[in-house]
């Protein structure tokens, strides 16, 4: 994991939740204000805990250059952000998963028919 970098995981992270939230938007699930909720306190957290770590500050002040000669606290650090990706990726999927399912049934053949019949 050396030459991986913790600001790198940490904009994928970034990435993910955003993908999150566009996914949650498309579904109709971000109108849900305890789901809207808990996810926007976890962006947030997830915010403050790379800026008060300097993640993605430059030079000398990141967190990649202070970790530089601490190759077991680096791969903690990737370890927990690419467990952190899973979470959100799996997320998406399961959510893109779901929206999928509902936009085939609610444009499924027997829709259309018992539609006809209510007429």
């Amino acid at each position: 994991m050396e030459d991986v970098l913790v600001s790198d995981l940490a904009t994928s992270c970034i990435d993910q939740f955003q993908g999150l939230l566009a996914v949650l938007e498309q579904t109709g699930q971000v109108v849900n204000a305890r789901l809207n909720l808990a996810f926007d306190e976890q962006y947030g957290r997830f915010n403050v805990w790379a800026g008060n770590l300097g993640v993605f500050a430059r030079a000398h002040a990141s967190l990649d250059y202070r970790l530089r000669d601490s190759p077991k606290a680096k791969d903690l650090f990737v370890s927990q952000l690419e467990g952190l990706q899973s979470y959100l990726e799996r997320g998406m999927f399961d959510n893109k998963s779901r929206f999928s399912v509902l936009l085939m049934i609610s444009s499924s053949p027997l829709d259309d028919q018992r539609a006809r019949l209510r007429l």
